[in-house]
């Protein structure tokens, strides 16, 4: 069920959470984070979430456009775009074009994570190499754009992040050019389509937690107004 990529994820999860436990500060504010998670109102969403995604799939399941093979691909896009665009809930209250620009940024990680660059997998070895060599230099991107004094450097790790995404999905153009026709099947369109139909799906779901979260903010506003 796993792929070389995905054995290598869990390898080095696996690695750093038991370093993490070794860690007596980590292990304190992984307790923080545990106990902010199960926050009721974080559980509700989360268990709502969860609800509206299986409704959609076994609509899907029903029309034959979702099959059992795809429970892999639905669940990795319910962690990515899913949970991205649940996050951005509170943004979008605030401006109504950030609700599309969540919702092309949904694809976009649909696209690139589950598609583009999961299509075609290297050797466990090499897997092994490029996710902690990849996930190095994001961390290093992201830190360097939040302090000025590495302004220097910015540009590199964009180049070097750039660099790594066309030597995937070269590779994967190439493996699809070599062998197109196991390429070229229904069960490859669907999953190239069902990131998409499934993002889609969830507008109204986004809809309907941007309301609730504008009237509540809007009653917190009020209980902060002094009684006359």
């Amino acid at each position: 069920m796993f792929d070389n990529r995905e054995i290598a994820s869990l390898i080095w999860i696996t690695v750093f959470a038991a370093w993490a436990i070794t860690q007596p500060r980590v292990r304190l504010g992984a307790i923080g984070v545990i106990k902010a998670a199960l926050d009721w109102k974080i559980v509700l969403v989360a268990f709502l979430m969860a609800g509206y995604i299986t409704i959609v799939v076994l609509i899907l399941f029903q029309t034959g456009a979702w099959e059992l093979v795809n429970i892999k691909p639905t669940i990795i896009w319910a962690f990515t775009a899913g949970l991205f665009m649940v996050f951005e809930v509170q943004e979008i209250t605030n401006d109504d074009r950030y609700f599309w620009k969540a919702v092309i940024d949904g694809l976009k990680i649909s696209a690139i994570l589950e598609f583009l660059i999961n299509v075609q997998v290297l050797s466990l070895p090499l897997e092994l190499l490029l996710i902690p060599t990849a996930t190095a230099i994001s961390c290093a991107a992201v830190i360097a754009e939040s302090r000025d004094e590495f302004r220097d450097v910015r540009a590199l790790l964009k180049g070097a992040m750039t660099l790594l995404g066309l030597a995937l999905c070269a590779y994967a153009a190439w493996r699809i050019y070599i062998d197109f026709d196991s390429f070229a099947t229904v069960s490859t369109l669907l999953e190239f389509l069902l990131p998409i139909v499934l993002t889609f799906s969830f507008i109204p779901f986004l809809y309907c937690l941007a309301a609730v979260v504008s009237y509540e903010n809007i009653f917190v506003r009020l209980r902060t107004y002094p009684k006359t």
